[in-house]
């Protein structure tokens, strides 16, 4: 699943959502973060019922509207908001970075054990 930050107006094709118009509780860099993390794929990938199994899977709308967001604080968002400017600051230059790194940190912020990251990675 890819998820990405566009800061321009545009139109899109009816398959793909649009988060906007946030409540001040979440910041759209936080929201990035956590939608691109491998361990949100591994969830929607496995326990999401409505997933259509292919190449590219499909969601729909309800899928979003009702995934659960961590409640964290503006200031327990930061540590993650960092990592996301730096890798954007980084793919900005050079779309084909490697970014795997800053990457694996975000997905570290979730507190799994090495068993339950092992899992999620596969």
């Amino acid at each position: 699943m890819n998820f990405m930050l566009i800061d321009e107006e545009f139109a899109f094709k009816q398959s793909l959502y649009a988060i906007y118009d946030l409540k001040e509780e979440f910041d759209y860099k936080y929201i990035l973060a956590i939608l691109n993390s491998k361990f949100y794929s591994f969830i929607q990938a496995n326990f999401n019922t409505s997933v259509q199994r292919d190449d590219f899977p499909k969601f729909c709308l309800k899928d979003y509207k009702e995934f659960l967001m961590p409640a964290v604080s503006k200031e327990q968002q930061q540590p993650i908001i960092e990592l996301v400017n730096q890798i954007l600051s980084i793919r900005k230059e050079n779309p084909a970075t490697d970014t795997s790194n800053l990457e694996r940190k975000i997905d570290g912020l979730y507190g799994l054990t090495e068993e339950e990251i092992a899992i999620v990675e596969k």
